[in-house]
């Protein structure tokens, strides 16, 4: 069975006007921050995630097909706020770099965008499985 602990996993969303998140593995821990923007200082916290988590993390992961997704989203006309939001994960037996710019994968499984709309069910799912594997903490 294939590790669940990723070699590398990078996540993070946010955007010009609201909160901004990331998550980063190093050295066996997730390094977890939150900015609220403004003149607010970021709050950083690092979290060790169960053996049952990262399990999880890896289920959800495969569970919406991310390893099909595209390197990046973007809406046909550019928008100068709104929602980024970016994720590089490997593990040994996949990986994948993808990000998006008010964009998002489709729920089909053909890795469209879905130009200046919500966030997709695929990618809400995704944004669950984050904020699973930090103990709940906010990741949206």
């Amino acid at each position: 069975m294939t590790d669940s602990i990723p070699n590398r996993l990078i996540a993070a969303i946010g955007g010009h006007l609201g909160p901004s998140y990331s998550v980063e593995l190093s050295h066996g821990k997730l390094h977890y921050v939150i900015w609220k923007g403004g003149d607010t200082l970021p709050v950083e916290v690092d979290i060790v995630p169960t053996a049952g988590q990262w399990r999880e993390f890896r289920a959800a992961l495969d569970s919406i097909d991310i390893w099909q997704w595209r390197d990046n989203y973007a809406p046909e006309l550019s928008i100068r706020d709104g929602t980024q939001w970016n994720l590089d994960v490997a593990y040994e037996d996949a990986a994948l770099r993808s990000g998006g710019d008010n964009a998002y994968p489709k729920d089909e499984s053909d890795g469209g965008t879905i130009p200046h709309a919500a966030p997709s069910a695929r990618f809400e799912h995704l944004l669950k499985a984050v904020s699973a594997l930090i103990g709940g903490q906010d990741f949206e």
